[in-house]
């Protein structure tokens, strides 16, 4: 009986080292995907979600974006208190991964999101109403002229931190952790 239990503790912890290699290896493809790609994962807390979502004032089955969605917090927010069609683009396969495993713990938001596991820059956002972003300002500075030509006039650009080069914002949150930016496709700026 003591062998037995022995084998059982040492392969537990066996699995137990696999899954942690297996995690360690994923957050570090993870990690260069993202620095190659312009922004590594770093969750916004929420006081500014709410915040940013407050900003782009969104409407019932408004269709919201998040370039870069990360574990999806800003689109299950965005689902719950807004009623809205959200999605998401996130290219790191650690924070994709997390986000796929909150919406199969929430299936009634999930419904209202689409996300996919791919670059935001080869994607169509134009019936987009709102986008919502946390990016670096490298990767703003080639977003910015994706989101003017593909937005239709009127819609909103919410942006955490950095503001989009070349843009005047509408209106601007200096109340958190992070400036907010808030801009309307063809208002002037």
């Amino acid at each position: 009986m003591i062998a037995v239990s022995i084998i059982i503790v040492y392969l537990l912890l066996i699995a137990l080292g696999l899954f942690f290699i297996g995690y360690f290896f994923l957050r570090l493809i993870s990690s260069i995907i993202s620095n190659h790609y312009g922004a590594p994962y770093v969750p916004l807390e929420d006081e500014l979600v709410e915040c940013m979502l407050s900003m782009a004032q969104l409407h019932p089955g408004d269709v919201v974006y998040d370039l870069g969605c990360g574990d999806g917090r800003i689109l299950f927010r965005a689902v719950a208190d807004h009623q809205v069609i959200a999605r998401g683009y996130e290219i790191s396969y650690y924070p994709y991964l997390l986000c796929r495993l909150r919406m199969l713990g929430n299936p009634r938001l999930a419904r209202q999101m689409t996300v996919e596991r791919k670059d935001f820059f080869t994607s169509n956002i134009s019936d987009a109403r709102a986008v919502l972003l946390y990016q670096h300002p490298d990767v703003l500075k080639k977003l910015a002229t994706k989101l003017r030509t593909e937005l239709q006039p009127g819609s909103c650009i919410v942006s955490a931190r950095y503001p989009l080069p070349g843009w005047k914002p509408e209106q601007e949150d200096t109340s958190g952790k992070y400036p907010l930016y808030m801009y309307r496709v063809g208002s002037a700026g």
